[in-house]
């Protein structure tokens, strides 16, 4: 093959279809697998979805009982304790007297001062409301067509601190009263999550996003305890005294998840040529091993390779048309058929196959001999013979096919 030949040809693909037991099954498992990959991969991370997330506030609003229901704990802080992204309500009321100690400095425990109290009844009455805001990050508006800088949901999380304790009971299969027994003295720990889920759009407005709130127990071994002293006051017995109080209750920590949410159409354009990749690795895989492992691989590799002259194919083609014309009876048979019919009858007259390297000057003389007769090949044959000395091959074609014709072998001689 000439660097001329190399530069103006490319290789077309080839269907070949090879039925056969072992390969098909390798083919087919190799689809499979990665049919199933790529499914897995969708469904577990859903690729095509882009999630913008950002930064998310909290405010809780606590509605107080009654003033004289709380006047015995001294400070109404103690009821309901808010930082920035959790809130205590109390469960357990412990207190005890404080002196100065007698051989350190410091303050000791009085003994036989210590009383507990369970505050229950006093923190149900409590009732809670959170307002939760989401801010996006500024790279999410790089990409999202929605301008809203701040996103707000109210009214998610309204309920009594009573309604929390049923919702937390019921969530261990316990009773309210057996929660309370456990949690009383240790404390718990319970989440509140907001899910935002904010679908992209030009017209996405501040209080369009969709919020699913739940609130769930993560703990029962740790809770909050607010421990805090009160003034001294001198006595004449032990000199100053003071009363520590403590009290132990339900932490609730506040999270937030999820953001503005897009469809994006590069995933999904790369999971395909993903696909499509792989499936051709395969194919090659499957083709390397038929036409260079398995037993017949010499033979099934004649087939896969083939070189296609177009210039005589298309001479070929313009011999097919002339045939069909000068002989009818062919016009029930399609042209590709004729085509390669006629392909194989220029092989035997050159003596070599045409996508072999073969030569060119004699393939011109088989073709313009065939042009001439109409595609006549024993005619072409003889044309062939009288200007030079036939091969034995062609001469017995030619033979063959005048007897065929009602001559006598002789009368060729």
């Amino acid at each position: 093959m000439g660097i001329g030949t190399l530069i103006l040809s490319f290789n077309a693909p080839k269907v070949l279809s090879v039925q056969d037991l072992r390969l098909g099954l390798i083919n087919r498992l190799w689809q499979i697998i990665v049919a199933v990959a790529v499914a897995l991969m969708c469904i577990h991370e859903e690729p095509w979805r882009k999630i913008g997330t950002g930064m998310h506030f909290f405010m809780v609003r606590p509605e107080w009982p009654s003033t004289e229901t709380i006047s015995f704990l001294n400070a109404s802080s103690h009821l309901v304790s808010v930082k920035d992204r959790s809130f205590f309500v109390p469960l357990n009321y412990t207190y005890h007297q404080e002196s100065t100690c007698e051989d350190t400095a410091g303050w000791c425990a009085v003994a036989n001062s210590t009383e507990t109290m369970l505050i229950v009844d006093v923190s149900k009455q409590i009732k809670l409301s959170v307002s939760a805001r989401f801010q996006p990050d500024e790279d999410v508006f790089d990409w999202s067509a929605m301008q809203v800088k701040l996103f707000s949901h109210d009214g998610g999380f309204e309920m009594s601190v009573d309604e929390v304790f049923t919702q937390l009971a019921k969530d261990q299969e316990m009773s309210v009263e057996e929660w309370i027994a456990a949690t009383a003295s240790k404390g718990a720990e319970a989440q509140l999550t907001y899910d935002w889920h904010c679908e992209d759009s030009s017209e996405l407005a501040q209080g369009d996003c969709e919020v699913k709130v739940e609130l769930g127990q993560i703990s029962s071994s740790r809770g909050f305890q607010v421990s805090s002293a009160m003034q001294p006051v001198p006595t004449n017995a032990s000199g100053a005294v003071r009363r520590r109080s403590h009290v132990t209750g339900l932490t609730v920590h506040m999270r937030g998840q999820g953001g503005i949410e897009a469809m994006m159409i590069t995933p999904i354009l790369a999971i395909i040529a993903q696909v499509v990749i792989f499936m051709l690795l395969g194919n090659r895989i499957v083709t390397a091993l038929a036409i260079h492992v398995f037993h017949g691989s010499h033979r099934r590799s004649l087939r896969c390779t083939e070189h296609y002259y177009d210039d005589v194919h298309q001479q070929i083609a313009e011999i097919v048309r002339q045939k069909k014309e000068a002989q009818p009876e062919l016009n029930g048979l399609s042209d590709s058929t004729v085509h390669a019919k006629l392909v194989d009858d220029i092989e035997t007259l050159c003596g070599f196959e045409l996508h072999g390297k073969h030569k060119k000057d004699k393939v011109f003389n088989v073709l313009t001999a065939l042009q001439k007769t109409h595609g006549n090949v024993n005619v072409a044959a003889r044309v062939l013979g009288e200007a030079e000395e036939p091969m034995p091959l062609m001469a017995a074609m030619v033979k063959q096919g005048a007897e065929l014709h009602g001559f006598r072998a002789k009368d060729l001689d």
